[in-house]
Order: structure tokens, then sequence, then C-alpha cells
């Protein structure tokens, strides 16, 4: 069904793909593998490993991840070891990403010597912080990836923004089922056409919330 369901957005333009790691190691591995397969080389393949590593099992896991040319490892170990990511980072060739958990720079500053991906969440930073946070990446060579994962409107319309405005992010997180749930509460739906997300052109953040619905399904 994964692989089905990548295989149809390639078809539609789409080139760089995530996959978390939310099972055991063999069946993430086997993924990749089936997914390079359906895709081609052509095909950017990213992996999310959602803190579950640690010092001891990350170089392994890391360099199974150099074995099958992912595009980057996003999140292998808890955010405040910064020590064991700059480790990690000169153990391995796949780069690494990261960022969602900080909400300021100077939260990310000790990390990110061994970051390649910076990912603000603009839901925890802002955009004032966000931006000072692309600015540092910048001094550091580090493309900024914005994290979007379970969000409404705003923060996706802002992440739309954010992405935009900057020199050195080169991709934007698109999730299909967070984006239609997100749509659910805009006047106008925000878009993604031929793989590209639109800009809002609206005033601000340009959408407009359904105020009354949105009260309607989080009230208890």
């Amino acid at each position: 069904d994964r692989v089905r369901f990548a295989r149809d957005y390639q078809a539609q333009g789409f080139g760089c793909f995530k996959i978390y790691h939310q099972s055991t190691e063999a069946e993430l591995f086997q993924l990749l593998d089936d997914l390079r397969n359906a895709l081609g080389d052509q095909a950017q393949l990213a992996v999310d490993a959602l803190w579950r590593l640690d010092d001891t099992s990350a170089a392994g896991f890391a360099r199974q991840m150099d074995h099958r040319r992912a595009v980057w490892l996003e999140c292998p170990l808890m955010p405040e070891d910064a020590q064991a990511h700059q480790r990690l980072a000169e153990s391995i060739q796949t780069p690494l990403a990261a960022g969602e958990s900080y909400r300021t720079r100077y939260e990310i500053a000790p990390v990110l010597p061994a970051l390649c991906f910076v990912q603000p969440d603009l839901g925890r930073t802002g955009l004032t912080e966000g931006l000072r946070i692309a600015e540092l990446a910048a001094t550091k060579n580090a493309a900024v990836l914005p994290h979007v994962s379970i969000a409404l409107g705003p923060q996706i319309a802002a992440a739309i923004h954010f992405a935009a405005a900057l020199e050195n992010a080169p991709l934007l997180e698109f999730n299909p089922a967070v984006l239609e749930m997100a749509n659910r509460f805009l006047e106008e739906p925000l878009r993604v056409d031929d793989a590209h997300w639109r800009v809002p052109p609206g005033p601000g953040l340009g959408i407009r919330l359904k105020e009354a619905e949105l009260r309607a399904a989080i009230s208890w």
C-alpha cells in the first residue's frame, strides 16, 4: 500500500518521500528497499527516526541509511544531546535533519553544527524566531525544511510563506491527510499543484478560517 501510494504521488510530480521509523528496523529497511525498487534511483528517500535511536544504536542504523542512499536522517536522537548528534554526523555519510523540537535559535544552536537540514516548526517558533533560525542555518550552509506535521491552516499557511521567502528552503513538507483536515476549516483551500505549494494570495497569511465550524469541531 505504501509503495503504491508513493508511486501515485511520483506520477503527480513528487520526487522526495519521507517515511517514519514506526515499526521494526527490518521492516523499515525492507520498505526503503521496496520504495527504491519501485521509484527508481531518481527518487529521494528520507527517514524520520522519531527520536528512537541512542548513542549505541544510532551509528549502525545510520550506516544502513548510507547503504540505501537516504537523502537525510531526521530526528535520530534526543534533541538535547548535541554531542551525540555531532558524533553521529562525523561517523556517517547521510545528512542529519532536526529542528521541530526547538523554539528558539538558542535552543538549536548547540545541535546546528551537526545538521545539514534545519526544520523549524512555525507553530513553535513563530515567524520572527523562525527567520532568525533560518539566518543562523544559512551561516552554517544548512538548508531549511520547515516542519509541517499535524497542523491546521494558520501553521501551514505560515510555513508556505516562510519557505517562499527564503533562499535556502528547497522543500516544504506535504501531508495530504493533514492538508485535507486543515482545508475543512478554511474559506479558500490551501493548494498543492504540480507537486508545488501555492502561496496563499490574500492579506496576512492569506487565509480565512471557518470559525463556526472550527469551534464546533473542538467543543466538548
